[in-house]
């Protein structure tokens, strides 16, 4: 039964083929395990190592108990039997090292293999991608940076013309304004002049005014005290005359010359 089961056995490392690309490895691996994450990292080479849940794995152990079993019910008596003991040893400590080395390259172990593969295919894959792309974004940057540089450059210019503008029209501004400013000087200073002369017109005539009227006042008090002193002179020569001959006696009178000579 042993030697039936051993013979019909497929070994899982009769069923890898090389795969194509990357994408016919992963799915190789897909279909053999249907949770690859669920493997390990690394994979331990000494036989007590921790147990696998896949289904390759345990069908290989039960491959490998069944060559064990082979060997030692079968193999080693048969050795013994026709070449000694001590070549049946030999030969099971060959074949024990056989199945070590068997174990040692378990379903897991070339899982691993093929998923490092895999990974590594992935990831040219995923750098030649990556390439591309910084290639095309460089170009892209690049024509983004000439964009950018003739949007700037446009914008500068017009920028740079409506600033010459503005200071145009702020010169001629300016200007009117400065126009209009001394228009404005000219025109009071001319309004000042007229009203200052008109003034000084006004205050000469009312000066005259005045002094006419000073003169007119002086000499009308000038003609009162006239009038007063020649009444007052009048006045006193008329009482002069009347008391005059009340206070001196008339002279005595004196014999005309002419009848004194008769």
């Amino acid at each position: 039964m042993s030697t039936s089961t051993s013979s019909s056995y497929v070994f899982p490392s009769e069923q890898w083929s090389t795969p194509a690309t990357a994408t016919d490895a992963h799915d190789e691996l897909a279909s053999d395990n249907d949770d690859l994450d669920s493997l390990p990292s690394s994979i331990d080479s000494s036989e007590e190592s921790s147990e696998y849940s896949s289904d390759a794995q345990k069908e290989w152990e039960a491959s490998l108990q069944q060559i064990e079993l082979l060997l030692t019910m079968v193999v080693v008596p048969y050795v013994g039997k026709y070449f000694g003991r001590k070549c049946a040893y030999w030969s099971w400590a060959k074949y024990m090292e056989w199945i070590a080395r068997r174990r040692v390259r378990s379903p897991p172990t070339r899982y691993a293999t093929k998923l490092e593969e895999v990974r590594a295919a992935l990831i040219k894959e995923h750098n030649e991608a990556l390439e591309v792309v910084k290639r095309e974004y460089s170009m892209k940057a690049k024509e983004g940076r000439q964009e950018h540089t003739a949007s700037l450059m446009k914008t500068k210019t017009e920028y740079d013309m409506k600033v010459k503008d503005t200071e145009a029209w702020h010169a001629a501004a300016l200007a009117e304004a400065k126009t209009k400013y001394s228009m404005k000087e000219k025109d009071t200073e001319r309004e000042h002049a007229i009203a200052l002369q008109k003034a000084r017109g006004d205050f000469s005539v009312q000066a005259k005014e005045v002094d006419l009227l000073h003169i007119a006042a002086v000499e009308d008090i000038k003609k009162g005290q006239d009038t007063k002193e020649k009444d007052t002179k009048r006045e006193l020569v008329t009482v002069v005359h009347t008391l005059l001959p009340l206070l001196i006696p008339p002279p005595p009178s004196l014999p005309s010359p002419c009848h004194a000579g008769r």
